[in-house]
């Protein structure tokens, strides 16, 4: 399974970078929405995780505009469990779901094969 993550924090970039690569994912660390938007635009990934937390904007104007040449790709954030109406414009602009914390990186793989039940991502080798 194959996930573009954007964050700008580095030890948080690195932390699940790591995490992810130890549940057997295979992970494109980007440091901006700007750049998870052309890595999202010319390669193919079963999700994209985005980290509205930090520069809500940015992340959002990357979610819209993933959405907007690719209406079909998963896309998930992470915020703060704060970060109420963060979560709520996230949302709003064509976001799957949001999760409070990068902590429940275990719980990933069921959530995305519950995706595939539902038929919110098809196709996806984690679907078979």
């Amino acid at each position: 399974m194959r996930i573009l993550v954007a964050e700008d924090d580095a030890p948080l970039a690195e932390f699940l970078h790591q995490r992810l690569l130890q549940e057997k994912f295979a992970v494109q660390m980007v440091a901006s929405g700007p750049e998870a938007q052309r890595y999202a635009s010319d390669q193919s990934y079963d999700l994209v995780v985005l980290d509205l937390n930090r520069n809500g904007s940015v992340g959002l104007d990357a979610l819209r505009n993933i959405r907007l040449k690719k209406p079909d790709q998963p896309v998930l954030m992470v915020a703060g469990a704060n970060m109420v109406e963060d979560r709520v414009r996230g949302l709003n602009a064509g976001l799957m779901t949001s999760w409070p914390s990068p902590s429940r990186l275990r719980s990933w793989r069921r959530e995305f094969v519950l995706w595939c039940g539902e038929g919110i991502v098809r196709g996806a080798p984690f679907c078979r």
